[in-house]
This record gives C-alpha cells, structure tokens and sequence, in this order.
C-alpha cells in the first residue's frame, strides 16, 4: 500500500494495522474535538489540549510528520463552528494587528522594553512567548530591525523545533521575510494553461478586482463576442457592473451595452498571458472596443493585485488604489499573467503557493490537480523534500 503521506507498506496484517490505526487517529481527533468544544473549549484551548494515546501515537504513520493533531483539531472546529470567532465577545471585533500591537507596546512601556523581555524568553528557551510578544512590535512598527532580528531568531528555533515540514517551512520562511523582506517568484510561460482555461471563469474572476469606492454609483453593462470558443459555442459573454458587483453571464448579449469588445480566444489567451498588447491587438485588428471611453472607466474599478506581499511584516501596501496604468490596460484587466505564474513557477515561499492555489481554485473553476501541484512545489523549494 502506497499512501500520500507515508512510506510504502507490505504485507496484508501491516496495512490492515496501518489503515486501522490512521482510521482511529482521525476518529480521535475528531470526536476529542467535538467533547471538548461541547465543553466550552475554544479552538485554541483544544488544540492545546488533545493528544494522541500512545498506541496510536507511536505509530510512525501518525507522526505529524505533515499535519499535526494541533491544527487538525483547529480544523474539525471550523468544520462544524467556524474558526474566526471562538465565541468570545472579547474577540468578536478585534482591533488590527498593527493597532493592537501598537497598544500593547505603549501598556508593556514601549518598543525597548518589550525587546528586552523577549529576549529573556528566548534565553530562557520560550520562543512561542518570544515571538508572541515581537509580534506586537514588528506589526506596530515595521521599521524596527533589532525586533524582527530577534524575532526571526526566535521563530527559526521554533522551524528548527518543528516535527511538521509545513510548520518548520512556515516558521522559516517568516524567519526569512523579517530579515530579508519578500521577492517577486519567477514568471515561467503560462500560455498552455491559460489556452485551457475557459473564458467565462477568467471573466467571473474580474469580480473580486473591483474597488467599491470607485465603482460606486456607475451601471456599466459590457458585451463581448469570443470567436473560436470552445467552451461556448456563441461565444457571447456579458458583464454588468452595479452597485460595486460585477455580474457575469455567458450566452447573453445586452440590447443596449455600453462596452463591446470582439476578439478570438486565442487573441484572449495572448492578452491575458502577456504575450501580446492591447495596443497591438486593436492595431492588428484581432480586438475590437466600441464605446472606448466607457472601458477606460471600466477599466479604472479594477483593483491591481501585488502578489508579493507580507505575513509576519505589517502590510497595508496590498490594498491598492492607484489609478489605471495605460501602459498594461489588461495586465490589469485580466492579471492571471501573474496568478497563472504562481501555480506553476518555482516558489520559494509556501504562503505564496498558498495564495496562488485558493485564487486560481475558487475563482476560475480549475480541477483539484493544480492545487496539489502548487503546494508540492513550494514545498520543494522551502526545502521541505
């Protein structure tokens, strides 16, 4: 027997022991989980308080060599409760990280104290709490080097620590990002995948680039003609913008639109790879826009996404507001040139890989193969394998 996380395994008594004991180690997880929280536990509390008994934790294809029973219990309460909120009117409207950092810093009596006492931790061998508390400090101020020094010394003792590869890359990876900052992953050729993904899902994906402040107010109805579609045999397609909701439709054309654009699929797949311009597609002739004016408005309510952003560095740069480029009109009308690059590419930061693979997954209706292919690969590159 071959299983996805564990060595093979032979002879028919070893897998029926095997499959038994991984069987009961779920069922553990599972129900422990659910008697605790109807206990009162929070998330939290019962991921710190479930462990295994030994006869199945002493079962090498239970380690968590890859999940650990402490995120695993987190994930059974979200299953049946959610996990945002463990029920607490204290946390049900937390203040932002960087707010409460800030805050935290000024009670504890500010930056150098609150360094001082994580690094008695981290002498005294308690780098969760170091880490806790430095936390506090790099979100409120990002500029504060002694403090994301000595918290990615901390969080790479907690890597080093880890017996869970994913735990150990997180760790080291936001160990990285407080040295180092965060890079752009390399863009490999994303044209084969692109050429298979159908129009409708990369058009349903423009929804969530929309800025409501600049949407606001504006009823925009847009068609667009796809010649050689093979995914709808009309080829027409429709977007309607109201109150800040983008709204697609395939198989419909508006009596009276705003916006028509014509073009082939593979003139789309160029455009949206970056393999060709829109200047050069309208000059060509292989795209068409009609009400020019209206698009360039269209054009402006769509949000620009920086792939390269932090996790355990405060980040607000994410949110963009800067005008339209004119110089990449669908760069930023369909940036899956970027996204697509992601799911493919060499990363070397497994939040990336993440990232990538719940975009491309719950926006543009790929199959399930992608994500695990994503999640390899990032694990490969954080050194996992």
């Amino acid at each position: 027997m071959i299983g996805s996380h564990h060595w093979p395994t032979w002879g028919s008594d070893n897998i029926a022991e095997q499959l038994e004991k991984t069987r009961d180690m779920y069922k553990f997880v599972h129900d422990q989980t659910l008697r605790l929280a109807n206990q009162g536990y929070t998330p939290n509390e019962i991921s710190a308080t479930i462990s295994l008994p030994d006869s199945l934790d002493k079962a090498w294809y239970n380690r968590g060599y890859y999940g650990t029973v402490s995120h695993n219990a987190r994930a059974t309460y979200d299953f049946y409760f959610g996990a945002w909120w463990d029920g607490n009117p204290a946390n049900l409207n937390p203040l932002t990280p960087a707010e409460e950092g800030a805050r935290y810093v000024a009670a504890m009596g500010g930056e150098d104290k609150v360094i001082a006492i994580a690094q008695k931790a981290i002498e005294q061998g308690d780098y969760r709490w170091a880490v806790t508390l430095l936390n506090n400090v790099t979100f409120s101020n990002p500029k504060n080097m002694t403090a994301r020094y000595l918290e990615a010394d901390a969080m790479e003792q907690l890597g080093y620590q880890a017996e869970s590869g994913p735990w150990r890359n997180y760790y080291l990876i936001g160990a990285k990002e407080l040295r180092h900052g965060y890079t752009p992953a390399p863009s490999p050729d994303t044209t084969a995948i692109a050429s298979n993904m159908p129009v409708y899902s990369v058009l349903e994906s423009l929804a969530v680039r929309i800025k409501p402040d600049v949407a606001d107010g504006m009823h925009t109805l847009i068609n667009i003609q796809v010649a050689n579609d093979d995914d709808v045999a009309s080829g027409q397609y429709a977007l309607e913008l109201s109150n800040s909701v983008l709204k697609t439709y395939k198989d419909k054309q508006f009596k009276q639109a705003d916006v028509t654009l014509s073009l082939s699929k593979q003139t789309f797949v160029n455009l949206i790879t970056g393999n060709t311009t829109l200047a050069d597609a309208m000059k060509n002739g292989s795209f068409t826009v009609k009400g020019q004016d209206n698009f360039k408005a269209f054009l402006g309510t769509l949000d620009r996404f920086d792939p390269a952003f932090g996790i355990v560095t405060h980040n607000l740069s994410g949110i963009t507001t800067s005008p339209h480029d004119q110089a990449a009109p669908f760069a930023l009308l369909f940036s899956f040139s970027t996204t697509l690059n992601r799911l493919t590419g060499l990363l070397g930061e497994y939040r990336l890989s993440l990232m990538c693979t719940y975009q491309i997954m719950a926006l543009s209706g790929i199959s399930a193969r992608p994500r695990l292919q994503c999640s390899l690969v990032a694990t490969h590159a954080a050194g996992f394998y």
